[in-house]
């Protein structure tokens, strides 16, 4: 682990867990610039680490102390041995850091708070301590993901590439929340307003069949006043109720010779 500029600034044994993953780890190196795990094998002089494995090496400029957790700063173990807690957030997870006692506790909290503001300062990354801005970040899976975030989840302004899809715009913890525009590997795309990770509110979406819509969304549906326009040139413009034209609308066939204004039903 030894780079032109990295400090080893504490080393010591600590049980650590990934919550709602296999992974757990006994040893623990701060950087200046990252958290790594390792193992301590009985009967080895040398604790074991895992350099290139993305869940021992945490970055610091995507690590954070999750400040609403660590407010229960100790736990029992099953054998009724009382621990002493720090809880880490990161992109791609939640860590328990556990010791032995409350001393070494603070102490890591300490020096790892400390480290973090450290290495925000001298990288110039822009926000506070919680909400971070402009950061790239890689997750397990291939995503990456450009811009702010918040307590490691997306929060703010970013843009989100996997092979599946990309969208660009704004984030509420985690999730698609204001205005923003998505494109799907097949050809689909939707610009407008979002909530809670749906098309809520004002939209625009193209099918990759060459249909689009353009109006009203709630949760998901088109629901409220829009216009679809079929691939074969047919058009509609009206009320919708829950992805169904309801209410009243007007239907038109592409060649504009045959048309139907009045009351639609679960169409």
């Amino acid at each position: 682990y030894a780079t032109p500029g990295r400090i080893l600034l504490l080393e010591s044994k600590l049980f650590v867990k990934v919550l709602g993953r296999g992974d757990s780890f006994n040893m623990a190196l701060l950087f200046n610039d990252q958290l790594v795990f390792g193992q301590k094998i009985k009967g080895e002089k040398r604790p074991k680490f895992f350099k290139d494995d993305p869940v021992a090496n945490l970055a610091l400029g995507t690590t954070w102390l999750a400040s609403s957790l660590n407010s229960k700063k100790s736990s029992l173990r099953e054998s009724g041995e009382q621990m002493f807690n720090i809880h880490l957030c990161t992109p791609n997870g939640l860590y328990v850091l556990e010791s032995k006692s409350e001393e070494l506790r603070r102490l890591w909290e300490e020096v790892l708070t400390n480290a973090i503001r450290g290495y925000l300062d001298a990288n110039k990354i822009q926000g506070t301590i919680e909400h971070r801005k402009g950061l790239e970040y890689k997750y397990n899976d291939g995503t990456l993901y450009k811009g702010d975030f918040l307590n490691g989840l997306p929060h703010g302004k970013g843009r989100c590439q996997s092979l599946k899809c990309d969208y660009d715009g704004d984030w509420v913890e985690g999730m698609f929340n204001g205005t923003g525009t998505i494109s799907w590997a097949t050809g689909s795309v939707y610009n407008g307003d979002w909530k809670e990770g749906l098309h809520n509110g004002k939209g625009f979406f193209k099918d990759c069949n060459g249909s689009f819509y353009n109006g009203d969304w709630v949760m998901g549906k088109k629901h409220g006043r829009g216009s679809f326009k079929w691939p074969n040139g047919d058009t509609y413009e009206g009320d919708w109720k829950h992805n169904f034209m309801e209410g009243q609308g007007t239907w038109q066939s592409a060649d504009q010779t045959i048309s139907y204004s009045g009351e639609w039903k679960h169409n």
